[in-house]
């Protein structure tokens, strides 16, 4: 499900990626043909959706009960772990509107997920446990 972040940003998960994709490359087509050139950031931005697009489909249908009840009731609507999006730890600060120093400490706290490259580098936050916060705190303020 598509959810509005801190300042002007959207996260898409695999699923709305999926829908997306198909008239995404349409309008696309239509653009270039029109305007004989697609600007590079639209394709730049048509270009993740379909990577993600693709993931979340692979993912969905991987040795699955694809086709059957079970399986349209476990996508529906749910994000897939192999479409997962990795943010930077400044990334998720500037969409959780706080500083680097506390993303930082939910990690160690997981509250947050992510990883660290070979277990000391540099911090990567699931992008998934960054909107499922967002959410959070959207809950406690209604």
């Amino acid at each position: 499900m598509a959810v509005a972040v801190h300042g002007n940003a959207l996260v898409l998960d695999g699923a709305d990626c999926l829908y997306l994709v198909g008239p995404l490359a349409r309008y696309i087509k239509e653009q270039a043909r029109r305007d004989g050139g697609v600007p590079p950031r639209l394709r730049a931005i048509a270009e993740n959706v379909a990577i993600t697009a693709r993931a979340y489909q692979e993912g969905t249908l991987q040795g699955s009960d694809a086709g059957t009840d079970a399986f349209r009731d476990e996508v529906s609507g749910a994000p897939c772990a192999a479409s997962v999006t990795w943010l930077t730890v400044e990334q998720t600060a500037h969409l959780l509107g706080c500083s680097t120093g506390l993303v930082r400490r939910l990690l160690r706290q997981r509250e947050l997920i992510g990883s660290r490259a070979g277990g000391k580098g540099a911090w990567r936050v699931d992008g998934a446990s960054v909107v499922e916060r967002l959410g959070e705190r959207r809950t406690e303020a209604a």
